[in-house]
């Protein structure tokens, strides 16, 4: 599902081509009706390189631009959200880049580089994460519901925890301002009630192996 996200994006990009791939005044590269994958220059803001997942994620992006005949152009966060700020501002002021691609560490803080690309013509889909913003500032969300997700996970911690007269759980999460964190909370809480689940105590560690493993 995730090596399909790029060929999701560069199609987006195409038919969108005629406003000069997305933004209203494109004085960047334009893609144009007849432009061809070899011509799209992609800026990919990646979170950072936290576990087996995220490495999948930024190979298959690689590995899909080298197929179809992209130029990537790959930013690495190194999970620090003033990083991944800075480097949208870098793809915004680089006249190749016509498309860029956000998985954001956190939901807020998008506005200002959100208008910053429109301006310069820069279309902008968000891939993995939601953020907080109009969506009139960028194309599309490609992703998971993580809502979903945290409702199926507190389905099947009710069916682990049947018959127990206390249902305490302690909860481990990733970055608590991301959108995967907040939606997979906001899921799990709306389901654990049926079978009298109580969160007793919620901590981050960051996605971190280390860090969660030092949580007490």
């Amino acid at each position: 599902m995730r090596v399909r996200i790029l060929y999701a994006v560069l199609a987006l990009c195409l038919l969108v081509g005629m406003v000069g791939c997305g933004g209203k005044k494109a004085t960047g590269p334009a893609c144009r009706p007849n432009c061809t994958y070899k011509d799209m220059v992609v800026g990919f803001l990646q979170t950072g390189s936290e576990g087996g997942w995220r490495a999948a994620n930024s190979a298959s992006f690689r590995e899909t631009a080298e197929q179809l005949g992209i130029t990537l152009k790959f930013y690495d966060s190194q999970n620090d959200l003033a990083r991944q700020v800075a480097g949208f501002h870098q793809f915004n002021q680089d006249p190749e880049v016509n498309v860029i691609i956000l998985a954001a560490l956190e939901t807020t803080g998008w506005e200002e580089v959100l208008k910053e690309a429109q301006e310069a013509g820069k279309l902008v889909v968000l891939e993995d994460r939601r953020i907080d913003a109009s969506p009139d500032l960028y194309a599309t969300y490609i992703g998971s519901d993580f809502a979903e997700e945290g409702r199926k996970a507190a389905d099947e911690m009710c069916r682990l925890l049947e018959g127990m007269e206390k249902k305490n759980v302690w909860e481990l999460v990733g970055n608590v301002g991301s959108s995967a964190a907040k939606d997979r909370g906001q899921g799990f809480r709306e389901r654990m009630g049926q079978c009298g689940i109580e969160v007793t105590k919620s901590q981050t560690g960051n996605w971190s192996i280390t860090e969660g493993k030092q949580v007490t």
